[in-house]
């Protein structure tokens, strides 16, 4: 609200693995982090449920408590060009909860915003399943309809809020690591990373790509696909590497899924026009991708 921003934020969830590791937080609230706390009714963590106020309160702690293994983190971003996130809320967990524990978080989190004015308009995660059943749970599907051209599709009533998203980093990523594990094919069109590592004959200021781009450690390394999905580098590609149809279609697939989830300056009919080349191969991908 200082900022001047809309009331209405979208809320980002993700977890990362940690070091299972019991710490003692002397300078803020004299309690142990790295515990798995137990959730209260609206699931929850129970804040500063491990005190450590004196030396066999913690021990009793340490033979109890399980240790986290993860990290679990909620942003919210508001909905203004240049806004950065927040972090709304975070814990140590074991990973260990259901979809509807997701979702009566959900219910509470937004009925905390509410409180204070705020929307919470969408939401956007991995392709966690807990979180994905948690988001088709909340839905609302209308029956199916038979299109001649198009076929069936779910139609979602957009007149319920929030909306639910995977994440397009994430998405785009996971496209790129499977580019780079093995081959695949779009009906008679080859994928292969061979495609992208015969650019690397060429001159680095012709394609911008290195052997590291192409051999990621880090799966989640974003600027490795940014090089791989660049326009320039396909036409490149296309000119140079024979019979790379296919390799060129899958990055200029994942080129509109970060557009139209990223660039604040495309029209509504533009961003629809890239959500439906991106839906047009996803919807054959089972009958066209074969490994």
């Amino acid at each position: 609200m200082q900022n001047n921003y809309p009331s209405v934020v979208m809320l980002m969830e993700d977890a990362t693995r940690i070091l299972q590791q019991a710490q003692y937080d002397a300078i803020v609230y004299r309690t142990l982090t790295g515990c798995v706390s137990p959730l209260i009714e609206n699931e929850i963590p129970v804040h500063r449920y491990f005190d450590a106020s004196d030396a066999y309160v913690v021990a009793n702690h340490l033979k109890d408590c399980i240790l986290a293994d993860t990290a679990y983190v909620q942003l919210a971003l508001p909905m203004a060009v240049g806004a950065a996130p927040f972090v709304l809320y975070y814990c140590g967990t074991d990973n260990i909860f259901r979809f509807t524990d997701v979702v009566n978080r959900w219910k509470y989190t937004e009925k905390l915003l509410g409180t204070e004015g705020i929307d919470v308009i969408g939401y956007s995660s991995d392709g966690d399943p807990k979180l994905v059943k948690a988001m088709v749970s909340r839905t609302v599907f209308l029956p199916c309809m038979e299109i001649s051209r198009w076929g069936r599709w779910f139609i979602v009533n957009n007149e319920h809020m929030p909306v639910y998203i995977q994440d397009s980093i994430h998405l785009i990523n996971k496209i790129r690591n499977r580019i780079l594990k093995a081959d695949m094919m779009i009906g008679n069109f080859n994928i292969s990373k061979t495609h992208l590592n015969d650019l690397l004959v060429h001159s680095k200021d012709k394609h911008g790509l290195t052997v590291k781009d192409l051999k990621p450690q880090d799966k989640m390394k974003f600027t490795p696909t940014e090089k791989i999905m660049n326009e320039e580098l396909v036409k490149f590609m296309e000119a140079n590497v024979p019979e790379c149809d296919g390799t060129a279609t899958i990055l200029r697939c994942m080129q509109n899924i970060h557009e139209v989830f990223s660039n604040v300056n495309l029209s509504p009919l533009e961003r629809i026009f890239k959500l439906w080349y991106v839906l047009f191969l996803v919807r054959g991908w089972r009958n066209w991708i074969k490994l």
